[in-house]
């Protein structure tokens, strides 16, 4: 038996009526469809003047049970069919559906129309139905949820409610093109909702034609896309970020795929090349330089390539007029192909080479100068002999005569005379002194070191023993810290501690108790040892002429000596890689320092 499905406002106007309601009923559907029920038809069944908009608005409607309901013509005509009447949204307000058929189909058509219907509002997308003329006739689930409306808000009010003031244009293109039966499929626009806030919806329309074929109005699914717009925005400026960052950096950035082929380029890496991005961005490396595959640096990008290994190297690039580049280049496998870091090391590969010729030259200048050395130093030594040997006679001569001079004619030489005779005798001596320790000095800077152990405890110790006719008939109070073992020349530092614990005694020499300290800290590169006492001291602004040769702070008058023992000091730790300093003030002592390396490789030969 023949059947038709028909769509109800809620006021029970017909919305839409497909053809063959028409021939079940009798009428044309153009006849019927915009016309309100009531004035063509009544149900017999309902009690006197029941009408059909007041039994879409009955309760017994609402709850969503099926009606099944015989129906009469206003003609009196009574039609032998039957009406299932049900709500088409579980919201109060949206349009009814209606299936006129015989009650052998009925069932069947009722679970299909309420399949559809639950199908239509548990819809996550707003889908919803508008006239030509832009009136809403239908609101789901999803729409609600979407746009913050209940369907009674919006059933009957025009859909620019939802638009944007800057989008109310896109609804007279929309009709137009759907009123020319066109289709609208994923239009991306903003629209507005409820509580004024503007979402992101991705759009499709289609137009709703009746049952001749003729189109009355479109419906429409709108999925909210705003997040995903977000996202992708925020992605987008990101990117943008990303991007700058990479086109500031000083390192140069490439990214090359499987092929070979530049995918991206920043302007360091391009500059590095004497290129541009866009002369690279697409091409092959090939094409770009030609005959590189036959250099190391693409072996190596082969490698990283195929077995997804990180690799980095030092590369040497011949640009095309035949200049250098170098480039430390790390490369790193991507999903893309490999990734190419760059920094141009040109400048400092070419200070290395210059560094090295500078040194190379260095070490023949020092060849030479080390011949030059030798045949000093053997001069040296041919003087050290003359001097000795030379100048030795001539004091003997000096010393020898004036003690004939004094046994000669002592009885004749009166108090005056015979001081004289003492002076050029003392004289001489002390000329002789000078002489050996002069020659002891020189000959300090050309003695080989020994290198070994020192106890310097038992060295000290063994020191103060030399020392005793230094000391005779003195009080001085020792005091002697524990002392480390260092690696130097045994006997050269003895030296160094007869010197510096000989001037303690010698300047101590006005203290009725002289105190005289040694002792030695340890900073981890170097060994300081120090020796304190509590002496005449000295002016700090002569601190630096102490270390020098014939260089004194008293007359021999005050205090004997040549001036050469403290020179000798700093020649000895000098060769040892040490430093000397002292530190004193007039009338409260001084302390002397010097330092020995802990590396042994500081020790000069």
């Amino acid at each position: 038996m023949a059947h038709g499905v028909m769509l109800l406002s809620p006021a029970g106007t017909i919305l839409d009526l497909r053809a063959e309601s028409g021939q079940v009923l009798g009428v044309s559907c153009d006849d019927l469809v915009g016309k309100a029920w009531d004035d063509f038809f009544t149900f017999p069944s309902l009690r006197a003047g029941a009408t059909l908009s007041a039994l879409l608005a009955s309760p017994n409607f609402a709850d969503g049970s099926p009606l099944i309901l015989s129906m009469t013509r206003k003609d009196v005509v009574e039609l032998p069919v039957e009406v299932t009447l049900f709500q088409f949204s579980r919201n109060a307000g949206v349009a009814a559906a209606g299936i006129i058929r015989d009650t052998r189909s009925a069932a069947q058509d009722v679970e299909r129309l309420r399949y559809l219907s639950a199908i239509v509002d548990a819809s996550n997308d707003a889908i919803l139905s508008k006239s030509l003329d832009g009136i809403i006739t239908s609101w789901n689930g999803g729409a609600e949820r979407i746009f913050g409306y209940v369907a009674g808000e919006v059933i009957g009010k025009n859909v620019r409610m939802l638009f944007p003031p800057d989008r109310v244009k896109e609804e007279k293109e929309i009709l137009r093109r759907i009123g020319e039966g066109g289709v609208i499929d994923h239009y991306e626009t903003v629209r507005r909702k409820k509580d004024g806030s503007l979402i992101d919806v991705s759009v499709s329309i289609s137009p709703i034609k009746d049952a001749t074929g003729r189109i009355i109005g479109a419906t429409k699914i709108a999925r909210d896309i705003t997040r995903q717009k977000r996202a992708e925005q925020a992605l987008r400026r990101a990117n943008e970020r990303i991007r700058a960052s990479l086109e500031n950096l000083l390192e140069g950035v490439q990214i090359i795929d499987f092929q070979y082929r530049y995918l991206y380029v920043n302007g360091s890496a391009a500059r590095h090349g004497r290129r541009t991005a866009d002369d690279l961005i697409g091409r092959t490396m090939t094409e770009a330089y030609p005959g590189i595959e036959h250099t190391e640096m693409f072996a190596a990008l082969r490698t990283t390539m195929e077995e997804r290994t990180p690799s980095r190297r030092l590369n040497e690039f011949t640009f095309g007029d035949g200049a250098k580049g170098w480039f430390d280049l790390r490369i790193e496998p991507v999903p893309e192909g490999v990734l190419i870091l760059s920094e141009d090391v040109t400048k400092e590969q070419e200070m290395g080479e210059e560094l090295k010729a500078y040194r190379e030259h260095l070490e023949e200048l020092v060849r030479e100068r080390t011949a030059q050395l030798e045949v000093a130093n053997r001069e040296l030594e041919a003087f050290s002999y003359s001097v000795s040997h030379d100048l030795r006679a001539p004091l003997r001569h000096i010393d020898g005569f004036a003690g004939l001079l004094m046994g000669h004619a002592e009885r004749s030489l009166d108090d005056e005379g015979k001081r004289f005779v003492g002076i050029i005798a003392d004289s001489a001596k002390r000329m002789g002194l000078l002489i050996d320790q002069l020659l002891a000095f020189s000959r300090m800077a050309r003695t080989p070191l020994q290198r070994m152990a020192v106890d310097a405890g038992k060295l000290v110790e063994s020191t103060i023993q030399t020392l005793h006719w230094e000391r005779e008939g003195r009080r001085i109070d020792w005091i002697v810290d524990p002392l480390p073992t260092v690696l130097g020349d045994p006997s050269m530092l003895r030296s160094v501690f007869e010197n510096l614990l000989g001037n303690a005694i010698k300047y101590t020499r006005p203290r009725d108790q002289a105190q005289i300290k040694i002792g030695a800290e340890s900073t981890g590169e170097e060994v300081v040892f120090f020796v304190r006492d509590n002496g005449v001291g000295f002016e700090m602004k002569y601190a630096d002429k102490l270390f020098g040769v014939f260089q004194r702070l008293h007359s021999t008058a005050e205090f004997e000596g040549t001036g050469i023992g403290l020179a000798n000091v700093r020649r000895i730790i000098a060769r040892h890689g040490g430093r000397t300093w002292a530190e004193g003030a007039p009338g409260n002592g001084a302390t002397f320092y010097f330092s020995l390396p802990t590396d042994h490789e500081h020790i000069a030969g």
